[in-house]
């Protein structure tokens, strides 16, 4: 079975945090035109779709979770603009990995969140 919801975000937060600590201690600073590019053009298919499901935010369980993993994709895609920003003007890798450090800490509050809802109540405690 595939992953989903908090376990989903986990995953996301467990990758970037390795790939940041591999970096970290590698050395090597990405590349700040693609980082640009890419995200970008995430940004703009992630604000598309959040306006898409803007409507839904306040919906069930799952329609709420959808319509924040597009709005916390979005931010982390402006999150990734500015890193790029930043290794082009530093030459260094650090704006990187301390986005790539924001952005693990948000797939952690996102995971924190679905797998316990806003009243304390777990989801899977809600289906029962």
């Amino acid at each position: 079975m595939w992953p989903t919801g908090g376990g989903m975000a986990t995953g996301r937060r467990s990758w970037v945090i390795g790939s940041a600590v591999y970096r970290a201690i590698e050395g090597s600073a990405p590349d700040p035109s693609t980082m640009g590019v890419i995200a970008v053009l995430a940004l703009i298919v992630n604000v598309a779709v959040a306006v898409l499901l803007y409507g839904y935010r306040n919906g069930d369980s799952n329609k709420q979770s959808i319509w924040l993993c597009s709005r916390n994709n979005a931010i982390g895609n402006v999150a990734v603009m500015v890193a790029a920003a930043g290794v082009f003007a530093s030459g260094s890798r650090w704006p990187d990995l301390i986005v790539a450090a924001i952005i693990a800490v948000q797939y952690q509050r996102c995971a924190s969140c679905r797998a316990v809802g806003t009243d304390g109540i777990t989801h899977a405690a809600r289906r029962m």
